[in-house]
């Protein structure tokens, strides 16, 4: 068999692979970058009444979060 045959083989197999794989690494970066927020989340709701919580992200955006006088099941 020839090198270029077995290149090409290769790109075959790895054609719809390589979308794949770049699918799953994206997935699993959004799911760590969730897990993370969530983490966080959980800690700004365990501040005390009246807390109030700056985030400066990124892309230049600001999240301001206040922790309010209702507790979680009093909001539901």
């Amino acid at each position: 068999m020839a090198d270029h045959d077995v290149i090409s083989i290769g790109l075959i197999i790895l054609g719809p692979v390589v979308p794949l794989m770049a699918l799953w690494l994206r997935l699993r970066f959004r799911l760590h970058q969730e897990r993370e927020r969530r983490n966080y989340l959980q800690t700004a709701t365990a501040l005390p009444a009246g807390s109030r919580v700056q985030e400066q992200r990124d892309d230049g955006t600001r999240l301001i979060l206040d922790v309010g006088n209702a507790t979680r099941n009093e909001c539901a």
